[in-house]
């Protein structure tokens, strides 16, 4: 695995590589209209300077089984400003019936069902996924994660890790990263070094960061999650297909974001608990839905979490992250992951591509109609 800083790639330089690849952007959003707007502002910037070929926006809101136009309007309003093409500009919503007729799926919901549809409606060669809600948005943010893969014929993967700040909620400082930093992280060294399960994955500084680049290749070979767990499936399926020497990360300093409450937080952990160990019994074996090995990764977690407390309020959390791990374990004899299948597998995938596309700039011409 390859370790870069952002800064080490300069957008003259990835001009003259990119020759005549395309990249395509796209933000999966749950109705982000705080900051929606200013992430394609900023992007925008890059498809007028030649890097970014196509920003695609997926909205995921529904309100009582309709579409909730609201930021799908201000996502266009900001692009129709900032992109000289309205080419260069899609945005879709991911439970539209024909996207879904053609793709073959009655999924419509879940952040991995976006990223799904935003390749497939997409037309990059270099797929680049930045999350809708980062509040401190910059160009590095995508040169950063496109780099190593412009930069390196081996490298087809890369994932952003960052300085999450403090920030204020309810009158308390809280550390960012908590998930990460007093979840994922201690779980994974404890999966790596004592159970040889994926193994060189503890290496990641932020496995569950949202801001990911790969190759449409890559991608397309992909089984994809619907919900939580996509991130880290995400980097689990690229290590297990194409190996650890192919896979790279980016440091892009600081990400600020909208955070989340500590309620959405535990229901979060218990959902990437259920995924993750779903993923390991798939493919070891081990079996942590079992009591014993249950009540083992308990308290070797409740052990090893304490490595990332930064607060007296991160022991609070750690407790209830032990309560969300234990619920999703004792689920995991009844779960199973629901897994969209490769994109390259799908009948008539190939052939329907065109008619994707279709859709994508049929819908957002639609929008811009409205404004």
């Amino acid at each position: 695995m390859h370790d870069f800083d952002c800064t080490d790639f300069e957008l003259p330089d990835l001009l003259r590589k990119k020759e005549d690849a395309k990249i395509s952007v796209i933000l999966p959003s749950f109705r982000e209209k705080k900051t929606i707007g200013g992430i394609i502002v900023k992007i925008g910037e890059l498809v007028n300077e030649g890097l970014v070929d196509e920003i695609l926006v997926v909205e995921g809101s529904t309100l009582d089984g309709e579409i909730e136009y609201e930021t799908i309007r201000i996502a266009a309003e900001a692009a129709f400003d900032s992109l000289e093409d309205f080419d260069k500009f899609k945005v879709i919503h991911q439970s539209l019936p024909e996207i879904c007729e053609l793709l073959e799926t009655n999924v419509t919901h879940g952040k991995g069902n976006a990223l799904y549809k935003g390749a497939a409606c997409s037309q990059g060669d270099i797929l680049v996924f930045l999350d809708a809600d980062i509040m401190n948005i910059k160009k590095r943010f995508a040169t950063g994660l496109v780099g190593p893969i412009l930069s390196f014929k081996d490298i087809l993967f890369s994932k952003a890790y960052y300085h999450r700040p403090k920030f204020k909620m309810r009158g308390k400082t809280i550390f960012g990263g908590r998930v990460t930093r007093l979840f994922m992280l201690p779980m994974l060294r404890i999966l790596c070094r004592m159970y040889n399960v994926f193994d060189g994955l503890e290496d990641f500084k932020y496995p569950l960061s949202g801001e990911i680049a790969m190759t449409r290749d890559a991608f397309e070979s992909l089984s994809i999650p619907c919900h939580y767990g996509v991130d880290i499936a995400i980097l689990i399926e690229v290590y297990k297909k194409f190996g650890y020497e192919n896979l790279s990360q980016v440091d892009l300093h600081e990400h600020i974001h909208i955070h989340r409450s500590d309620k959405a937080l535990t229901e979060m952990v218990e959902q990437i608990t259920k995924e993750l160990f779903w993923l390991v019994r798939e493919n070891t074996n081990i079996d942590f839905g079992e009591e014993m090995r249950r009540r083992s990764i308990i308290d070797l977690y409740g052990y090893r979490a304490f490595e990332g407390v930064k607060t007296a309020d991160d022991f609070e959390r750690i407790e209830a992250y032990k309560r969300s791990l234990s619920r999703g374990l004792k689920a995991l004899h009844k779960f199973e992951v629901n897994l969209q299948p490769p994109l390259r597998e799908k009948p008539n995938y190939e052939k329907r591509k065109h008619m994707l596309h279709k859709c994508a700039s049929d819908f957002t011409r639609g929008i811009g109609s409205q404004l």
